[in-house]
């Protein structure tokens, strides 16, 4: 008798180790701690590299460059195979293309641009509480090593963005993969370097 009960005491605690945490946990490490801690990240320039995997094409893609925060804009710049920008800048966002092209959308008139700005602008100044609006949110880990799960909301939008994960030690952001149409992934690296 005295095992059974031991043995299910210690599959309760591991049950209760292993799930998610929830926001609204009280007392809980959770979304407002996390943002905290994103948010007192200083912001900079942090240099990447990116495996695409595209349902067209018969290998992946791989691209590097870096990516600057200041506030709620965020850059992306791609340095190689090709050279471009993304600058997302509060509700618009400039695209500058390797064939010389300049492209501005308002993320407001496309589901999936403004998907993708929400999730990234909130996640990267420590905003995360915005994400409920359109995201289910679920937070795993502790500070020391954190996974950030978002799925939208809105079904349209899910169908061409399945989801975004986020993982990160602390305050920083480690690799944001994220999902797309055909199964199509997206998983970039930031490398982080000590000051």
């Amino acid at each position: 008798m005295t095992s059974g009960l031991k043995a299910l005491c210690f599959a309760l605690l591991f049950l209760i180790a292993a799930s998610p945490v929830r926001a609204d946990w009280p007392g809980a490490w959770g979304l407002a701690q996390l943002g905290e801690s994103l948010a007192e990240t200083t912001e900079g320039k942090v240099r990447f590299r990116e495996f695409r995997t595209v349902s067209y094409l018969n290998a992946p893609i791989e691209l590097s460059g870096y990516v600057m925060r200041r506030g709620n804009r965020i850059e992306k710049h791609i340095l190689s195979p090709f050279q471009e920008s993304i600058v997302i800048d509060g509700d618009t966002v400039d695209v500058d293309t390797a064939e010389g092209e300049h492209h501005r959308f308002d993320v407001n008139d496309h589901g999936l641009i403004k998907g993708l700005a929400t999730a990234l602008q909130a996640t990267l100044s420590g905003n995360l509480l915005v994400l409920e609006k359109q995201f289910d949110v679920i937070l795993s880990g502790a500070p020391t090593g954190w996974t950030l799960h978002l799925t939208p909301l809105e079904a349209d939008l899910r169908q061409v963005l399945p989801g975004i994960t986020l993982t990160g030690v602390n305050g920083l952001v480690e690799t944001i993969e994220i999902e797309g149409e055909h199964g199509d992934i997206s998983m970039m690296t930031l490398q982080h370097t000590s000051p």
